[in-house]
């Protein structure tokens, strides 16, 4: 009889995810489970027990022989993270006693075969490669030219006047309003509209809420049936900007979406949409994906680790874009967005969405493109920009914590760019060495220097919030 192995090394509705995932194939009869003592699973038929505690040199004495004996023909590692930090030992372990396919189950939902040997994972020669280039970098880092002072705080107290470019009458309210925002954005602004007046679902209208453009962004807009309003460019922050859109849409579902960020099908806004017929889900985004010929190759890798193939539903954890997403207005203008906040307000607005009991969903089939072609300082101010919002609200007086975190993973994430690099034949195997850490040391820079100003901040008694990991 086949059988496979199911490591019990995440929370227990992981390993049930991963089992179910990873081995479609196998009865619950030929699943055996492996785990401490105190392990939900350690009750049932199909156990192995290693003893208490977490995963150790000596919990693998204790079972390698009972595993051995099954001759599975799969291994399951379900993993508590994205990037496998912390599961080196049982990785070493699972190759050490088994030859077969090894299979990790990310919280993502995403399968992957541990490819490396037992060798491999013991010396790991790439990881230490790209540990040592970063810790020269770090070294340089104060001769870098990239600091906070380099990128102004923006924020606003909110819009306090504005003027009306174009109204439109509307016999009949619509049932959605598409709110964009624009500012200079002549190049993508068309195609965008193009694509949302195409739509096949239910009917919308389209506001355009302008920073007063200096080019022609206006005049594609009149081309097309649009509500135009213009604010001063000065008191712009995202929050206020979309506020004001919630209030001015005659439809009972706010829809956002950047000037730049293109509708990919017929069928984008419906699939935005209908989540919300679920009372308990708050608020949709859909996938971006990189606009052709416009995206920096490690702004294409964020995205692609951003936004996957599988849908979700999160009632907690705040990640939530405002580029691509669907909200009912009556709860938008119940809960408006942080005007002042100069960065990150979807994900503080989220934050507080879960806070309330509300869901957030993922829908990755109203997908837009949707990239800006960053330099590499400009990953950085936007890294930078995302830290300083998320340090003054939801981590407030935990900006040490955050800031040790996303450096300890800087080498791991390093190596999954560089791959990245290479699957996509985006460069050569030598450059990529060098070019890797460079980019995510940046971007961790990012990171490094909101905390230094967070720690000037007050911090007041209960302040904390709800770690994600950064992009």
């Amino acid at each position: 009889m086949k059988r496979a192995v199911v490591f019990f090394t995440a929370p227990a509705a992981q390993v049930r995810a991963a089992a179910e995932a990873a081995l479609p194939g196998f009865s619950r009869e030929q699943i055996w489970f492996a785990g401490s003592a105190n392990s939900p699973f350690a009750a049932e038929k199909n156990f192995i027990g290693w003893g208490a505690g977490p995963f150790s040199i000596r919990s693998g004495a204790n079972i390698w022989r009972a595993v051995r004996a099954l001759e599975p023909e799969k291994i399951v590692l379900p993993l508590g993270n994205l990037n496998g930090e912390g599961y080196g030992l049982l990785r070493l372990f699972a190759r050490w006693i088994f030859d077969g396919e090894i299979i990790e189950y990310t919280p993502d939902h995403t399968l992957r075969t541990l490819e490396q040997g037992t060798l491999s994972l013991l010396l790991r020669p790439e990881e230490r490669w790209h540990s040592a280039v970063i810790f020269l970098l770090e070294i340089f880092s104060p001769f870098s030219g990239y600091s906070a002072e380099s990128v102004p705080s923006a924020a606003s107290g909110g819009i306090s006047a504005w003027e009306v470019v174009r109204e439109l009458d509307a016999p009949v309210a619509p049932e959605v309003s598409v709110v964009i925002r624009t500012y200079n954005e002549e190049a993508l602004v068309g195609k965008t509209l193009d694509a949302v007046f195409a739509q096949e679902g239910p009917s919308a209208e389209v506001i355009i809420i302008d920073s007063q453009s200096a080019d022609a962004t206006l005049s594609v807009c009149r081309a097309h049936p649009t509500r135009i309003f213009r604010i001063p460019k000065d008191s712009f922050s995202y929050g206020a900007a979309l506020n004001m859109g919630a209030r001015l849409a005659r439809g009972k579902t706010v829809v956002n979406v950047s000037a730049h960020a293109v509708p990919q099908s017929r069928q984008w806004l419906k699939e935005l949409t209908a989540p919300l017929a679920d009372g308990v889900i708050a608020a949709v985004h859909g996938k971006e994906s990189p606009i052709g010929g416009w995206c920096g190759y490690f702004e294409w890798k964020v995205l692609s680790d951003s936004f996957g193939e599988k849908p979700r539903t999160s009632a907690s954890g705040h990640f939530f874009s405002n580029a691509n997403s669907a909200i009912p207005r009556e709860l938008l203008l119940a809960m408006p967005f942080d005007e002042k906040a100069g960065w990150a307000e979807d994900q503080l607005w989220a934050h507080e969405a879960q806070k309330r009991g509300y869901a957030i969903r993922y829908q990755p089939t109203a997908e837009v493109a949707h990239s800006h072609n960053l330099s590499m300082r400009g990953n950085f101010a936007r890294c930078l920009k995302f830290h300083r919002a998320m340090f003054a609200t939801v981590w407030r007086g935990r900006h040490g914590e955050i800031r040790s975190n996303f450096r300890a993973r800087l080498a791991q994430r390093s190596v999954s760019f560089r791959k990245f690099l290479l699957e996509k034949n985006l460069m050569g195997f030598i450059p990529a060495l060098f070019y890797a850490p460079y980019c995510e040391f940046v971007n961790y820079l990012g990171c490094r220097e909101a905390a230094r100003e967070a720690a000037t901040m007050p911090v007041s008694p209960g302040d904390s919030g709800t770690t994600r990991n950064s992009a």
